[in-house]
């Protein structure tokens, strides 16, 4: 298995390949040879054909995308395939792409299949369905160890590259017995192999213990290395922090309706967050909205404020060398930097003259 390289943005990895639409789908040309086109109908119908799961009864409908282990088809009903429906395994799904993409940028990608080599297809276990059933898998989120040119979609098809494995992968398990042992055996075994550093493991679901969590996976080891599970570095409002080494951040993953704000949060959103020290708040998309918020009724409570000031202040006595548009100038200049007023008898004490102007300055 190949050495572990650190990830740091922006990856450079092995030459893209061009690649083209499959089932709505884009492929590698160079991974799976010239397939057809969804806007054949002959063409289509027949790489439906090569599907483990395809079914010559039921009506396939051309809206619809049909993967090898999954599908939009809110009707299709096969072992093994998972309908991308649940708005839970969503949210937490599109959470991962949007909080991690403002640092990593297309490094982070949705539902790619990756192709695995028939070499360690051989080395899984007989019965895992990565070996038997499936040529590849389809993570639901992935830190990539290469970037896409902005113009190609996220579910693409591409080989697995041994010498340049992807970074983190990301499942989040649905709800029946078969996705759960497919995310924590089979899946994993896979990732195992693929050589992959990192696996997210989000169970929304409370398929794995009584609550939503968090679990997180790492390779440990020489030689062949293994999957360990990693403990979480502490807990923060009964959920799981765990310390990623591929994305150097602490992170967790959290039920909207868990979380403090003013936007009204729903039942199946689900939220990956990353720890920010210097500020000390839990970032995602959302709690930027927060935060500007929050700025945004502070900055007008300071602006009325320091109109509320200067009024009084307005005949207020000054040294021979000062003005009071000087001084009201130097004090605004203070309290716009650091977002503070003094209170107003404080103000009225100055503006009779009983304390000196200087007591107003704050921060």
């Amino acid at each position: 298995m190949a050495a572990q390289q650190a990830l740091v943005p922006p990856a450079v990895g092995p030459a893209e390949v061009k690649d083209q639409l499959v089932s709505g789908s884009r492929v590698d040309t160079e991974a799976n040879g010239a397939l057809p086109l969804r806007k054949d109908p002959k063409a289509w119908r027949a790489f439906l054909r090569t599907l483990g799961h395809y079914d010559p009864n039921y009506p396939y409908n051309p809206e619809y995308e049909y993967g090898p282990d999954w599908t939009d088809d809110p009707r299709y009903v096969a072992e093994g395939v998972r309908r991308l429906m649940d708005p839970q395994h969503r949210s937490a799904i599109f959470s991962f792409w949007l909080t991690l993409k403002r640092v990593w940028g297309d490094l982070v990608q949705l539902e790619r299949k990756i192709l695995i080599p028939q070499a360690i297809r051989d080395g899984l276990s007989t019965d895992n369905l990565y070996r038997v059933k499936m040529e590849g898998v389809i993570p639901d989120g992935i830190i990539a160890a290469c970037s896409l040119p902005a113009d190609r979609w996220s579910r693409t098809v591409r080989r697995h590259d041994p010498e340049h494995p992807d970074q983190l992968y990301l499942e989040v398990v649905s709800k029946t017995e078969r996705d759960v042992q497919r995310d924590t055996r089979h899946k994993m075994e896979a990732y195992q192999a693929l050589g992959i550093r990192e696996y997210l493991l989000y169970d929304p679901f409370r398929r794995l213990g009584d609550r939503p969590r968090l679990y997180l996976y790492r390779l440990v080891g020489n030689g062949s290395p293994a999957y360990a599970k990693v403990d979480p570095a502490r807990w923060t409002d009964g959920h799981p922090v765990y310390r990623s080494t591929v994305l150097d951040r602490e992170i967790r993953m959290l039920p909207a309706n868990d979380r403090d704000g003013d936007l009204e949060p729903l039942d199946n959103e689900h939220r990956l967050q990353l720890w920010e020290p210097a500020r000390g708040v839990w970032w995602d998309p959302e709690v930027d909205v927060q935060l500007n918020l929050a700025a945004s009724r502070v900055e007008g409570r300071v602006e009325g404020q320091i109109d509320d000031r200067r009024d009084l202040l307005a005949d207020m006595p000054v040294a021979p060398e000062e003005t009071v548009v000087e001084v009201l100038d130097t004090l605004e200049r203070n309290w716009r930097r650091t977002g503070m007023v003094p209170p107003i008898a404080e103000t009225v004490e100055v503006a009779a003259g009983r304390r000196p102007w200087h007591a107003l300055l704050t921060g």
